[in-house]
């Protein structure tokens, strides 16, 4: 089974997506802020795709991405979760090379659309 990491600090958004990943039968890890996915990452190598919150505690998302992008696990894609999607946010997100943007509350079907193209390269 290929792995997921959701990273939010709000436990409501990884559980809703949790769920919905069940649906492609994911293993679906989850971290709180983004130092704990950066451990993450190094603990499971063989994550497939990183879905993000942008404004978190300790490491927000954008940051969290740089740090990925400066690793060994640059070509790890990473889909931004967040309520703000305005124009200025996501320019610096595509900037960092995010593979995407989903807004908040979560979409089902615009997840699964992610996931089917990025994890399992259907379109």
């Amino acid at each position: 089974m290929k792995k997921i990491l959701v990273v939010d600090d709000d436990s409501m958004t990884r559980a809703i997506v949790r769920e919905i990943t069940k649906k492609r039968d994911l293993i679906t890890l989850g971290a709180t802020n983004g130092i704990e996915c950066l451990s993450a990452i190094e603990q499971h190598k063989d994550i497939v795709l990183i879905l993000l919150d942008v404004n978190m505690p300790v490491l927000d998302g954008l940051e969290t991405i740089k740090h990925i992008k400066k690793s060994s696990k640059n070509t790890l894609p990473i889909v931004i979760m967040s309520v703000d999607s305005s124009e200025k946010l996501i320019k610096k997100a595509k900037k960092l090379k995010a593979e995407g943007w989903l807004c908040k509350p979560i979409r089902e079907s615009e997840l699964l659309q992610f996931i089917d193209a990025i994890v399992f390269n259907r379109t």
